[in-house]
């Protein structure tokens, strides 16, 4: 069984445990946070990760780990830029840290953001247009828009506790005055409850004094900020959560009352959907173990929408461009696995499609994985030109290059999953050299270079004799992606013969009087 490592590092604890390959938390601990001390708690972490995973006994089964910080963290979620409620971690290359020391992907995450991976993940919602907001100590805010984590053009969107409040000047941890979250986080309740209330333990402070009117005053103000966001961003969800909505007698009700009073009428007011969070103490380590595999090409589904593994790769050179986004949004709502990326130089190929700029703005737009499809002369020259991230397929054709091995490393060595590509006519004896440096093959089945072009026939046989090649020579992990003309027909008979992985094109996803809910549903029918 394989795993990711989840890590929650929370103001006051930290939380670690495994996510198992079938979307299942099948571990969790819970310590004091204190215990990363000061002085070099990036390295004190990646111990505590190392030790966990030796006790667990998984050593060597371990795909990748994902943290979670209660910080703003930079766009290329390398760097903790600044985190007010722990120590020594502002400004610290903390992936780059974790992987040094545990030889391993690591990838690093806001906190809130794998708290909502999670909710939207155990609902089935994630295509939905949602806002959360956990009250912690601070203010916690994520967004999902259009099936896809914002995170801003600087890496730091979701800062709604340090919105501007009214005249207020108190001073924040984030180095401004006024901020919101000085008037309606935890740590407003705890001056509030010293103060006012001070016979009385902060956990029954809503049980006891919720009637009160500077507590009224409180969920008022709450209900303000939340609605300035709403009012803003027009979400179908909004989910509310932390540390102080769960305590006992907080006033829910009463907060959903007030901000619908605040929200906008008719819309989105009458349209919004509001609920609370699920409450677990591990579903931020379930977020992150879900974020980790994310993150290394192997995105999850809960087990009654999970696919059979068989997995589409939408061709996207046969996409609209000025309908991009709309596809993106379509693929990531029916759970396509990859985006088939056609890379042409007019040399290998009569023809060109799709440059590195063009790779990078795919990235940004959704977060689905991409299937890197090298038609290029000489690819162990340029494969740095595509910045490979860690999961992506990359494929090299075994008629471009007479370096395959060295592509195929370079490829592992970026992060991506290396896989070899063969024209029609290439037999599959000249894997047999390479075959511990595959993560798949890649057969086309037509020709490559245009799209729109009929099956070759023999193709489908050629599939059917590579998968009992590779299964009799113990590389049964090894998957048979196929290209060309994957039609609804073909794809049936191309599954039947040993494939698992589908570029489906015009003759299918993109087939003429289909909207792309049909022909997605369509297709994964023919395959499964």
């Amino acid at each position: 069984m394989r795993y990711t490592v989840g890590v929650d590092v929370g103001g006051t604890n930290l939380r670690i445990g495994l996510v198992d390959g079938e979307g299942r938390l099948s571990d969790f601990r819970k310590e004091s946070v204190a215990r990363l001390g000061t002085e070099d708690p990036a390295g004190v972490l990646a111990a505590f990760i190392s030790e966990y995973i030796e006790e667990k006994g998984v050593s060597g089964e371990v795909a990748a780990v994902a943290v979670g910080f209660p910080a703003a963290v930079d766009k290329a979620r390398e760097t903790v830029l600044s985190a007010p409620k722990l120590c020594g971690f502002d400004g610290v290359r903390v992936a780059d840290a974790l992987k040094e020391k545990l030889s391993l992907p690591v990838f690093i995450e806001r906190d809130v953001n794998l708290l909502l991976t999670a909710e939207l993940y155990l609902s089935g919602e994630e295509s939905k247009d949602t806002v959360a907001v956990y009250v912690g100590t601070g203010v916690g805010n994520a967004m999902m828009l259009s099936g896809k984590l914002r995170i801003g053009e600087n890496g730091v969107a979701g800062e709604l506790g340090h919105l501007p409040f009214g005249d207020e000047t108190h001073p924040c941890g984030c180095g401004n005055e006024g901020c919101c979250e000085r008037l309606v986080g935890g740590d407003y309740l705890a001056h509030l409850a010293k103060k006012c209330y001070p016979d009385t333990p902060i956990a029954r402070l809503f049980l006891e004094h919720g009637e009160d009117e500077s507590l009224c005053r409180y969920i008022d103000r709450l209900a303000r900020v939340i609605a300035s966001e709403i009012n803003i961003i027009d979400p179908a969800l909004l989910i509310l959560g932390g540390g102080v909505v769960e305590m006992e007698g907080f006033p829910r009700e009463g907060l959903v009352e007030a901000i619908r009073r605040y929200v906008r009428k008719p819309l989105p007011c009458d349209k919004l959907d509001i609920r609370f969070s699920k409450g677990d103490a591990a579903i931020g380590v379930f977020g992150a173990g879900l974020y980790a595999w994310e993150k290394v090409g192997r995105a999850l589904q809960p087990a009654e929408r999970r696919s059979t593994g068989k997995l589409l790769s939408p061709s996207l050179m046969c996409a609209k461009l000025w309908e991009m986004q709309e596809t993106l949004t379509a693929f990531k709502k029916n759970g396509v696995e990859y985006l088939h990326i056609d890379v042409m130089d007019g040399e290998f190929v009569p023809n060109m499609q799709f440059g590195t700029d063009t790779i990078r703005q795919l990235r940004e737009m959704s977060d689905i994985p991409l299937d890197i499809h090298l038609m290029i002369t000489r690819p162990e020259e340029k494969l740095a030109w595509f910045d490979i991230h860690e999961g992506e397929f990359v494929s090299v054709h075994y008629e471009s290059t007479a370096h395959v091995e060295k592509c195929l490393a370079a490829i592992r060595a970026a992060g991506g999953k290396a896989m070899l590509a063969l024209n029609p006519a290439t037999p599959i004896s000249v894997l047999e050299d390479v075959l511990d440096d595959l993560d798949g093959v890649l057969l086309m089945s037509v020709n490559p270079g245009f799209a729109g072009q009929k099956i070759i026939p023999a193709v489908i046989k050629k599939v059917a004799r590579l998968r009992r090649y590779l299964d009799e020579n113990g590389y049964t992990h090894i998957p048979i992606e196929v290209d060309g003309n994957v039609s609804f027909e073909n794809a049936r008979l191309l599954s039947d013969a040993g494939a698992s992985i589908f570029v489906g094109g015009t003759s299918s996803v993109f087939k003429k009087g289909l909207s792309l809910d049909e022909a997605i549903a369509r297709l994964r029918e023919s395959v499964e």
